[in-house]
């Protein structure tokens, strides 16, 4: 469509023996300066208009059409660099959420082009989760694997405390129905270490005296008894230690209540109900400590890993990546960013530098 000069509208509604189409007359010159006013407005419209576009965009009002999609222009990048990038960010801006829009996007903001460069996306990765309480005979704990699925555990009961003993301390599942109980005497200073993934428990009376018991699994019923098999090298005086495991025992996806037992004080005397040769009377009722530890797969939650000498190259502050992922994940998914070195192609948590966590409340956080 062809748009007619300002001027020529303006004389077009005019008679026409006002001769205002002869431009070498006074209305003429008139009329023209009022229509250079309206090619001016219209040349400037245009240039907002083309601000609005990637392709016309340049210098300050691409940075502002980038910010948008919170992308910013790096040091001394020029306008054609700087425009091919944003357009690469759009054209990958599909699925928003998905794990294929993450791991695109990553790599468009980023700017990373070599194979090695490429980030990896963890869906709910692995995380070691603790559980410490100081427990007497008969107390509860509140626990859950904040897993995707129930977890094997690591599980260590010991006496701090000086001049005490317990006997037989076990820890009952009273919503499932389950234990593990220890067949034997815990004295001051000692631990005992119970895996239930390999059925083992360690019972490590001093640096030079070490019980490794084993696994002997019994399959006339739903658990595991484990014999003593002592290796030291001071005296045995116990040979009868041992270890029952039921082997659906483990820290459940659902939140349940563990309940710590001992045999010691329910045989406490007391006034009036002791009996002869079978109960004693307590001084102190000792306390002990446990330690719960399990690797749990995060529920609603990914980690993003990036390698992290490309991560510096791209110029790209944390907080402006961090914002980024939190707008393109889902709303109640965690997100992990791990910046990584690969030097070491089997990452270890050490050979890990964890920048930040975030959450739904756009709060960022130290993992």
């Amino acid at each position: 469509m062809l748009i007619q000069d300002p001027s020529d509208r303006i004389i077009n509604r005019l008679p026409q023996f006002y001769k205002g189409w002869d431009k070498e007359s006074i209305l003429f010159s008139f009329i023209d300066s009022f229509a250079n006013e309206l090619r001016k407005q219209r040349k400037e419209l245009l240039n907002i208009k083309r601000t609005h576009w990637i392709d016309t965009s340049y210098g300050k009002n691409l940075d502002l059409l980038a910010n948008i999609f919170k992308l910013s222009r790096k040091q001394e990048e020029p306008d054609e660099d700087f425009r091919n990038r944003i357009k690469r960010f759009l054209f990958e801006f599909t699925g928003g959420g998905t794990k294929k829009s993450i791991l695109a996007q990553t790599v468009a903001y980023l700017n990373l082009k070599e194979e090695s460069e490429m980030p990896i996306l963890i869906e709910n990765p692995l995380r070691v989760k603790k559980v410490k309480a100081t427990v007497q005979n008969g107390d509860k704990i509140n626990i859950q694997s904040e897993s995707i699925d129930d977890k094997d555990f690591l599980l260590e009961i010991s006496l701090e405390e000086d001049g005490f003993e317990i006997l037989d301390p076990s820890i009952y599942d009273q919503d499932r129905n389950e234990s593990i109980k220890f067949h034997g005497t815990l004295k001051s200073g000692e631990r005992l270490i119970i895996n239930t993934e390999e059925k083992s428990v360690t019972h490590i009376k001093s640096d030079f005296i070490i019980d490794n018991i084993n696994n002997e699994h019994n399959n006339s019923n739903n658990s595991s008894s484990i014999s003593n098999n002592q290796s030291n090298n001071g005296n045995n005086n116990n040979n009868n230690n041992n270890l029952f495991i039921d082997n659906n025992m483990k820290v459940p996806r659902k939140k349940s209540t563990w309940i710590f037992k001992e045999n010691t004080t329910p045989k406490l005397g007391r006034f009036d109900e002791a009996f002869f040769d079978e109960n004693f009377y307590e001084v102190y009722v000792p306390k002990c400590s446990l330690k719960i530890e399990w690797k749990a797969k995060l529920l609603s939650s990914f980690e993003l890993q990036i390698e992290s000498e490309s991560f510096k190259r791209s110029g790209v502050s944390i907080e402006n990546f961090s914002d980024l992922i939190n707008s393109i994940k889902a709303a109640g998914v965690k997100a992990y960013i791990e910046i990584i070195n690969k030097n070491n192609f089997s990452i270890l948590q050490d050979n890990r530098s964890t920048l930040s966590e975030m959450y739904d409340d756009g709060k960022k956080r130290n993992d």
